[in-house]
């Protein structure tokens, strides 16, 4: 294999991963947001109600949820493309030494 071309299993391995990486991150925002709504709410209230906190918090944690979610989901193709990539450079190895 040409040393300057990327393996399509490296490729693979560098989008899974950050496929695996952002999306909890991006999922945090939002959250994080809401749960500062949510307590502002109450302090502008100025009592608590703890079925609207436990509504608000529960909102807003649908993010992460869904962050978490993406990122589970792309830790399959990830283990796949790392795979791929150690038999791939197994192969080059064993061809490398037969030469």
């Amino acid at each position: 294999m040409n040393e300057n071309k990327k393996s399509p299993w490296l490729k693979g391995v560098i989008i899974s991963a950050v496929l695996v990486a952002l999306p909890p991150l991006a999922g945090l925002i939002p959250t994080l947001i809401g749960m500062l709504r949510a307590f502002r709410a109450i302090e502008a209230a100025g009592t608590l109600d703890k079925t609207e906190l436990s509504q608000a918090i529960s909102s807003s944690l649908w993010a992460t949820m869904v962050g978490l979610g993406v990122s589970s989901l792309a830790v399959i193709p990830l283990v796949i493309c790392v795979v791929g990539l150690i038999v791939e450079r197994r192969r080059q190895r064993a061809d490398d030494s037969r030469r």
